[in-house]
């Protein structure tokens, strides 16, 4: 058992109801993906319709992302504690990690850069907040809409010891929280360097690899490709001391997956 107290409370007491509600389950193929976001999870959740609704979804890649994300997916919080309990001895179980830093600007330009009807729950509910909060002399417009977040103020929203925030969204939780390594005992640990081949290996682990392929990337449509050079330039503009903050608040999943800032 780990020395560090977080892990070891982690160890012993139940799963909390966000890792609950992370946990899919597909009974089927008796297994169990912790969906944490920015993470591949639109296209895992494309993976598991296919499975679950063949006639509907079988073709992967012609699945949206808005109904991959709108179709309602078994999670473990679903069933009795009893039943959770069988499941998680059970079944083979899955999540994938990613540089904690790559992630945050991942989910901040995903959710605040794009003007898209489903962005608006992020600019409405956590966007016209953090202008407020950590803006001076904000407009009208940006208050009312909360459209424009910039990277820092985003930054400084989730290194906010006031706030609170950096788990209270599946986006940029932290994954020892949002999927609790410590007590679910994951067969795989995927990574998102190598995500094509981990996914493959978890479909051929589940004995689903003849029935279904991941998409690929250009498959999917992202419009958010991240490089290691653009990441880089996000943060070559923001402020050592709150980068140091933020390494300091992931400090868990960047030891626990073997990352390190810079990468």
């Amino acid at each position: 058992m780990s020395n560090n107290p977080t892990l070891q409370r982690l160890q012993r007491q139940p799963l909390e109801k966000q890792t609950l509600r992370n946990l899919i389950v597909d009974d089927q193929y008796k297994m169990i993906y912790c969906s944490a976001g920015k993470l591949g999870t639109t296209n895992w959740r494309r993976v598991l319709l296919a499975l679950r609704y063949p006639d509907r979804f079988g073709n992967v890649t012609n699945t949206p992302a808005a109904k991959a994300h709108g179709v309602k997916l078994h999670s473990l919080s679903d069933y009795p504690e009893e039943e959770q309990t069988y499941r998680l001895d059970n079944y083979y179980k899955f999540m994938f990690a990613r540089n904690p830093l790559e992630r945050i600007a991942s989910a901040y330009r995903s959710k605040f850069t794009y003007d898209f009807p489903y962005n608006r729950f992020y600019h409405q509910n956590y966007g016209r907040m953090i202008v407020d909060r950590y803006r001076d002399s904000p407009s009208p417009e940006s208050l009312q809409l909360g459209k424009d977040v910039r990277f820092d103020e985003f930054l400084r929203y989730l290194a906010d010891p006031e706030m609170q925030a950096v788990d209270e969204n599946t986006h940029w939780s932290r994954l020892y929280v949002a999927c609790n390594p410590c007590a679910v005992r994951y067969d795989m640990i995927g990574k998102m360097e190598s995500f094509g081949a981990d996914a493959a290996q978890v479909l051929y682990d589940t004995n689903v690899d003849e029935l279904v392929r991941m998409p690929t990337r250009s498959q999917s449509n992202y419009r958010n490709r991240e490089t290691a050079s653009v990441v880089k330039r996000m943060y070559d503009a923001i402020d050592n001391t709150l980068v140091s903050k933020l390494i300091g608040l992931y400090q868990l999943d960047f030891g626990m997956f073997g990352y390190e800032w810079p990468p």
